[in-house]
């Protein structure tokens, strides 16, 4: 009986892609969003900034969010892999501390939610940016990751400063417009390079 070669089965897309590819076809889309939305519907987004601080429903969201991304960083940390008790300890422990906050910590929670999405959203891009190598453009996407550092650090400690950077860009709709551009320069940028370079 004559057997029959098999073909080799290609990889699927999300395979074939880089991870700083996906990292930065992310960052790039969603800066290149933003952008479009704040230049062409700047009134909108101006009421949008201004109730975001203190929207309590979003800010349950955000910070079940951050609360969720950090526990799971925190269960698959090599220090807990030998200790069973820490890992169940992260489990039963987030929804504890996700509930004393959302109690005791309610005033500014988006804002203060906000940033710890800031501090996390480095760490995929960072990891994408250390394994690839082949390119000094990774350093793009490296020094964008390190802005969002530092402006999570300022909103996790200050707040109150996300009101007054929204209030700030959103005086005028060219000022709104101009930020939009910005931010669609820079997606566009992103996003060409993670098709040509990463």
């Amino acid at each position: 009986m004559q057997l029959v070669e098999k073909l080799p089965v290609e990889n699927p897309w999300y395979q074939v892609m880089s991870e700083l590819k996906i990292a930065g076809l992310a960052v790039g889309g969603v800066l290149a969003l933003c952008g479009l939305m704040s230049a062409s519907v700047p009134g909108i987004v101006r009421d949008s900034l201004r109730r975001v601080p203190r929207n309590v429903v979003l800010g349950w969201i955000l910070a079940a969010a951050a609360f969720g991304w950090s526990a799971w960083m925190l269960h698959q940390a090599t220090f807990l892999s030998s200790i069973a008790w820490g890992r169940r300890a992260v489990v039963y422990l987030t929804p504890v501390a996700y509930g004393l906050v959302v109690c005791f910590m309610d005033e500014l929670l988006a804002a203060r939610a906000f940033g710890a999405l800031l501090l996390l959203i480095p760490r995929p891009i960072l990891d994408a940016a250390f394994l690839h190598d082949q390119s000094p453009w990774r350093y793009v996407l490296t020094v964008f990751a390190y802005v969002l550092v530092v402006a999570g650090i300022l909103v996790v400690l200050s707040p109150y400063r996300l009101r007054k950077f929204a209030e700030a860009i959103g005086r005028s709709d060219m000022r709104l417009r101009l930020v939009g551009l910005a931010h669609l320069i820079l997606g566009g940028l992103l996003l060409v390079l993670s098709f040509t370079v990463y």
